[in-house]
């Protein structure tokens, strides 16, 4: 790996006076319309464009990525899940338990309207009640009904429970492309909400239906807010842009050696400080980072659908496995280019050779 110090950059501004004009306000129009460029995009753009002028290289735009993967549509996603229901007559004969009461509400026009989150709620209540409410009745025949009823909904519960959180409204959001120009800081509170999700979620499939309907309706206004779907674009974007780089460095290697028997030219030095001050100063360090937020956020993820994947539909199943398979590709990005950089910067003797 190619590591360094460096100092800090001092940056200057100029100030440019416009003299505005209508091909002027054009200008800035079409400026306005066009596709917003990430700070870490614009630079690796810079970087590459060094590259070339100092290694005298000029190579064609490398195929970019697939482009960014889209959530199925909604209707490709909801599922009808028949879990099973205590009809009005057996309804009648449950008597004093507690199992009673929660299917009136559910019967009730509000509890027809409910969301999937509010449902899985009613579900995952009606598990807990259901055995303590079996032992209570002296009806065998209404017993082993009720019992058929709560394996149901057992089977089902792993597609419920994905249809309330990794299908509902509020995960699309979380994976809406919002087109920043500068990516915010991971959210602690969507890692900490997601891990606890992950937890609840665990003892959902475990047998312990414990849930709190208030709190988990806050977890997914927070899951919301967040910008996966940014993430797993600007890596996209950054893998794309430093494909060229990656292929100037290729190129180059293909050629006549950078330096002869470590003989280092005054190409090969304005070549090893712009890699020290583009790649090392002002790139590598931007991609920690994404890097820090990205190793703290898609294992998660990743977790909760590992868990429901059994439960998921089709479609959402081809648009994870294509999202994982770029996302993987792209993280990998700064690796590849530097397995290109290292045997030219060996050749120089920046690098330890063997």
């Amino acid at each position: 790996m190619v590591t360094d110090s460096t100092g800090a950059i001092l940056t200057s501004m100029t100030i440019i006076q416009l003299k505005f004009s209508w091909p002027t306000i054009a200008l800035i129009t079409v400026t306005a319309c066009a596709p917003i460029e990430n700070s870490l995009q614009i630079q690796v753009r810079d970087y590459n464009e060094r590259l070339m002028r100092v290694l005298d290289e000029s190579v064609a735009q490398p195929a970019i990525s697939s482009s960014l993967p889209r959530l199925p549509r909604v209707r490709d996603l909801v599922m009808t899940l028949e879990t099973g229901s205590v009809n009005p007559i057996e309804y009648l004969q449950l008597g004093d338990c507690e199992l009673q009461n929660l299917i009136a509400k559910r019967n009730s026009s509000l509890g027809k309207l409910a969301l999937p989150s509010q449902r899985l709620v009613y579900e995952l209540n009606f598990l807990r009640l259901s055995d303590a409410c079996q032992a209570q009745l002296n009806d065998q025949e209404l017993s082993a009904y009720l019992q058929e009823v709560t394996e149901k909904k057992r089977e089902l519960l792993p597609s419920l429970i994905w249809q309330a959180t990794l299908g509902s409204k509020e995960f699309r959001e979380l994976w809406k492309y919002r087109k920043l120009s500068e990516l915010p800081a991971l959210d602690p509170q969507l890692e900490l909400t997601l891990s606890r999700l992950n937890n609840y979620i665990d003892a959902w499939l475990a047998g312990d239906y414990r849930v709190d309907s208030a709190r988990l309706e806050a977890q997914l206004s927070i899951i919301r807010w967040g910008n996966a779907g940014e993430h797993l674009s600007q890596w996209m974007i950054f893998s794309d842009e430093l494909a060229v780089g990656t292929a100037v460095l290729n190129s180059r290697l293909a050629k006549q050696p950078l330096c002869f028997k470590e003989m280092k030219t005054k190409v090969a030095d304005r070549f090893h400080a712009l890699v020290r001050q583009f790649l090392i100063g002002s790139i590598q360090p931007q991609v920690a980072r994404l890097n820090r937020d990205h190793y703290s956020l898609f294992p998660l993820l990743r977790s909760l659908e590992g868990k429901l994947s059994i439960g998921e539909p089709s479609a959402y199943t081809a648009w994870r496995e294509q999202r994982d398979l770029l996302l993987d590709h792209s993280v990998s990005a700064l690796s590849r280019h530097v397995r290109s950089l290292e045997p030219l910067l060996k050749q120089c003797g920046y690098l330890p050779t063997g």
